[in-house]
């Protein structure tokens, strides 16, 4: 199973998780929208204490990309893999949608 949490002061919490998976030759593919002016916690964890890179379910690993970049890769571990990405920006500005807005027009 795995866990993202938002570290920032405040940020509180667990923002997304997943699992347990015990399927063996399941690809889960989980994308998510991140605020760039906070920094977060991927903690991946295995219950067998092998990592997701051996055992009954065969080869496994997992990848972090973030900001267009590999933050993390791997499968090799023991109980539990954590990895902290991205910064708690100081007076950020507040967010700006990234979406289009549509105006209507008069005649």
């Amino acid at each position: 199973s795995w866990h993202l949490v938002n570290t920032c002061g405040g940020g509180g919490g667990t923002l997304f998780s997943g699992g347990p998976y015990s399927t063996a030759g399941d690809t889960v593919d989980e994308f998510f929208c991140l605020d760039s002016s906070q920094a977060y916690l991927f903690k991946i964890l295995d219950s067998e204490g092998n990592g997701i890179c051996f055992g009954q379910y065969g080869d496994g690993s997992y990848t972090i990309e973030y900001g267009g970049s590999t933050i993390r890769s791997g499968g090799s571990f023991e109980a539990e893999e954590a990895t902290d990405f991205g910064s708690c920006a100081v007076n950020a500005p507040a967010p700006v949608s990234t979406f289009p807005q549509l105006q209507a027009l008069q005649r």
